[in-house]
Order: C-alpha cells, then sequence, then structure tokens
C-alpha cells in the first residue's frame, strides 16, 4: 500500500491515464474518419451517387461486376471495418502496459536525486552539519531544492554553532568569578576570626565578581542575538558617534584622559541599528581609553570621504604587536589577561565592535606601534546609506 502513496506510483498513474485518454480519443477519430470513408465508398446503385462523385472510376468497375460478386466484395469490406475497429479497440491494452511501464522508468529516473537526496537527509545528524549535499546544478527544481536544503543546514550549523559557543564560552569565563564568590562566601561563614575589615573587602571582592558576570553575559547574548538578522533604519552617524563620545566622557575624566571629537563633513546619513552601532562605538572608544596612559588624549573623528564614511579613534597607549593584531577580534582574547580582570573586560568588546559593523557592511582596521599607540579605523561603504 505504501507504494501507492508514492510521488512515483502516482506520477506514473497521471501520466499513464493522460496517454491512455489521448490514445482512445486519437483512435475514437480515426474510426469515425474511416467509418465515413467506408460509407462514401459503399456502392449503393439506388442511394445517393456518393461513390461516383468520389470515386468514378471504382464505381464504373463496380456497375461491371454482377451482384454476387459486388455483394462478395462489399462483405470484404465490411469485415476490414470491423477487424480495423477491433485491432485499434485492443492496441490500447498493450499501449496502457506501454504507458504505464515506461512512465514509472521515466518517472523513477526523474526522482533518482530525491531517492538520493532523501538517503543523504536520513545522514545528517548534529555532528555533520557542516557537510554539503553534492548535486549538479541543472536549474530544475530538484536542483533548487538541494540548494535551498544547503543554504538552510548551514543556517541551522550557525545556530547550533553559535549556541555551543555560548555555552562554551559562558561556561568557560563564569568558572573564574564564581569560584571566586563561592571562596568568599566560605570564609565569611566559616572563619570565625575573620574581621569585618576583610568580610567588607570579600564582599568588594564578590561584587566585582558579579558585575563581571553581569557584563560578560549581557555581551554573550548580544553575540548570539547577532546571529540574527538585525533591524536597520534610516540614521545620521553623527549623531551616533557624538552620543558615544558623550556617554563616556565621565569615564575619560575618571582616569585623567582627555576625550577630543572632531567631525568633517555633513552628510552622514546611513542605514543601520542605531543601538548597535553606538554600541560598537563605545566600545571601541573604551577600549582605547583602558589602553591609555593618564594624562594622554583619545582622538575620535568622524569623515565625510568620498566613497566611505569613517570613524578614527586613536590612543597614546602601549600599542600593539604586530601578532595581537590579528587575534584582538577574537572572542576572549586579551593583550594583557590581568588589567582586563580589573577593568571589568572578558575580551569580547573588539569581538562586538567588529560584528557589529560587519553587519552593517562596514570594516575595522587597526594600524598599531609598540610605544606609540594605536589608531582603529571603522569604514561605512556609500552604498549603505
Amino acid at each position: 500500500m505504501k507504494a501507492f502513496k508514492t510521488i512515483r506510483f502516482r506520477l506514473t498513474f497521471w501520466y499513464s491515464l493522460l496517454l491512455i485518454l489521448s490514445c482512445v480519443f486519437f483512435i475514437g477519430v480515426l474510426n469515425i474518419v474511416v467509418t465515413n470513408l467506408y460509407r462514401s465508398n459503399t456502392f449503393v446503385p439506388s442511394g445517393p451517387p456518393r461513390m461516383m462523385i468520389k470515386n468514378p472510376s471504382l464505381y464504373e468497375k463496380m456497375l461491371s461486376l454482377d451482384e454476387e460478386k459486388r455483394e462478395i466484395f462489399e462483405e470484404y469490406r465490411g469485415n476490414d471495418l470491423r477487424n480495423f475497429r477491433k485491432t485499434t479497440l485492443f492496441s490500447l491494452i498493450p499501449l496502457s502496459l506501454i504507458s504505464f511501464a515506461g512512465g514509472y522508468l521515466i518517472a523513477g529516473q526523474m526522482l533518482s536525486p530525491l531517492k538520493e537526496l532523501n538517503k543523504k537527509i536520513k545522514n545528517i545528524n548534529i555532528k555533520n552539519l557542516k557537510s554539503k549535499l553534492s548535486y549538479e546544478k541543472t536549474g530544475d527544481e530538484i536542483s533548487e531544492l538541494i540548494e535551498n536544503f544547503n543554504e538552510m543546514i548551514a543556517r541551522l550549523n550557525l545556530s547550533f554553532e553559535a549556541q555551543k559557543e555560548f555555552i562554551e564560552n559562558a561556561s568557560h569565563e563564569l568558572k573564574t568569578p564564581l569560584a571566586i564568590i563561592q571562596t568568599n562566601l566560605d570564609s565569611i561563614l566559616l572563619d570565625n576570626k575573620i574581621t569585618k575589615k576583610e568580610i567588607s573587602s570579600l564582599i568588594e571582592s564578590s561584587r566585582k565578581s558579579t558585575k563581571f558576570m553581569n557584563k560578560l553575559i549581557e555581551d554573550l547574548l548580544l553575540l548570539a542575538l547577532l546571529e540574527n538578522q538585525v533591524k536597520k533604519r534610516k540614521l545620521s552617524l553623527e549623531n551616533v558617534v557624538t552620543e558615544s563620545t558623550n556617554n563616556l566622557r565621565k569615564i575619560a575624566s575618571e582616569n585623567r584622559i582627555k576625550l577630543q571629537l572632531d567631525i568633517t563633513g555633513k552628510h552622514f546619513s546611513m542605514s543601520g541599528n542605531f543601538e548597535l552601532l553606538q554600541r560598537a562605538i563605545m566600545n571601541l572608544i573604551e577600549n582605547a581609553i583602558k589602553y591609555s596612559p593618564k594624562k594622554s588624549a583619545v582622538e575620535v573623528t568622524l569623515a565625510d570621504n568620498k566613497d566611505t564614511l569613517t570613524v578614527d579613534i586613536i590612543d597614546h597607549g602601549r600599542g600593539i604587536t604586530e601578532p595581537e593584531q590579528k587575534k584582538i577580534f577574537e572572542r576572549f582574547y586579551r593583550t594583557d589577561k590581568s588589567r582586563s580582570r580589573k577593568t571589568g573586560g572578558a575580551g569580547l568588546g573588539l569581538a562586538i565592535a567588529k560584528k557589529i559593523v560587519w553587519l552593517h557592511k562596514g570594516k575595522i582596521t587597526v594600524a598599531s606601534k609598540k610605544g606609540v599607540g594605536s589608531r582603529f579605523k571603522v569604514e561605512f561603504p556609500r552604498n549603505n546609506i
């Protein structure tokens, strides 16, 4: 019963049915034509002179025959007509068999890619989502189906990878602050000789660890969110950069850093997500503040160039070595692990900034010299406007 529900059987059935009905129609028309032709050539001396009009030479020959021979001749012609009808009628049986068998073979051949696709899909699991189904791009519906399936699997793999990476990163980064909090609580609860000053110090340490975890979780959730489609609208990059800079002036002041903003140009319209772009620019400025020496300056410039909108963040810190420059945009990478811990960083700021800029069709580059400082350049193409 299962075989009768398959696409192959249904295609064969409807193909055969259509072919048989076409044959029945053709044979019926053919019989009508032959019957009319027979009647028009029937010798009836007392009837209408059809035979004489359509075939006068045959009519004259029939007149030369006696009545008995004419009857025998007409009987043979009648038998020929009946045999023709029987032959055409019985020919429907082999035609039906041939059409069904041929249709079944043709349908099987045409649907063989689907059969192979079904086998490959059965073997796909979470461990081999990166593998793609091989196919020949013929432009038909099946090749288009396989192409779309490969794209769907790729998107699904990205989701699984993002989920896996989120869990691995979160568990790795949360391990240390949780251990610190657990140790502090154990010390407070189990040590009877602990002083108030020590308790205060342990609580402050736990508070910093909690703050670090909150920031970490917020960043990890944002990275996971960025794997999905981001809603964009028309905005002014000038407003984004200005607000981002103003938000960090207090932090810069606390670190005795002079935060400067310079804007060149007038046309800064683009399509984007204001909150995400602000987060990216703030991450870059905050990173520059963290690694700048006191009483130095961090310069933020926004320029309206011919082909791009450019944001430059320049600091005068210790600089970044060339090997480090290739890794700083990786998740959880820190150039100075001890300093990052103290400042509450988890090594996600630059990774988030790069991802946001990439989602806006832009790019981030870094130029740095040891002992001189670093320059992060963000460029958005004009075709994004």
